[in-house]
């Protein structure tokens, strides 16, 4: 259905809305701020022979990084202390979700059919809590699955930056930020 008579009020609210847009080269310096690319000295280190893998998890497909947003779009590998396992590994499975629900979760629920992923909040780091206090993300999933009966939950990471320095934002980048927060509202 098109509508194409627009009353007064709506023609208003869409005025202030688009006037309220920032400024293409604002939202530039905003995106060059907050920027995806990994720091330079990322490392990535294997797991020791000694950690046990879960059954079923290719060791050498197993990490672990000195920043948490290197994790991001792994799976948890439960019982590692903070290792991630590659996602290709998992997804590129014959049965993925049955490989995620039986190898990559944690609980104990038996003849569970349901694949159950978490993925953390962006303020969940996934490895040291010295990062962020409270719970690393696999101690939140342990104590969900608790909670859940031994429901088996697996944890997809999204990554942090909590433990990067802060982004510099200039002024003329702040009220994009602002612009884009009122539209969202």
């Amino acid at each position: 259905m098109v509508v194409q008579d627009i009353s007064e009020e709506i023609a208003a609210k869409l005025f202030i809305v688009l006037s309220k847009l920032p400024s293409v080269s604002a939202l530039d310096g905003l995106r060059d701020a907050i920027s995806v690319d990994l720091p330079q000295d990322l490392e990535k280190r294997k797991v020791p022979e000694s950690v046990k893998i879960p059954e079923g998890v290719d060791r050498e497909k197993c990490s672990y990084y000195n920043y948490d947003e290197a994790h991001s779009g792994r799976f948890s590998t439960f019982g590692t202390k903070g290792a991630t396992v590659d996602p290709d590994h998992v997804i590129l499975r014959d049965n993925p979700l049955t490989f995620i629900r039986d190898n990559v979760s944690f609980g104990s629920l038996e003849n569970q059919k349901e694949c159950v992923v978490f993925v953390q909040g962006l303020r969940t780091t996934s490895e040291p809590e010295e990062l962020a206090p409270g719970m690393i993300a696999s101690q939140r999933i342990e104590c969900y699955s608790d909670t859940l009966n031994g429901m088996k939950i697996s944890q997809l990471h999204t990554g942090t930056n909590l433990d990067q320095p802060n982004a510099e934002v200039n002024v003329n980048d702040t009220y994009a930020l602002k612009a884009l927060t009122t539209l969202l509202k």
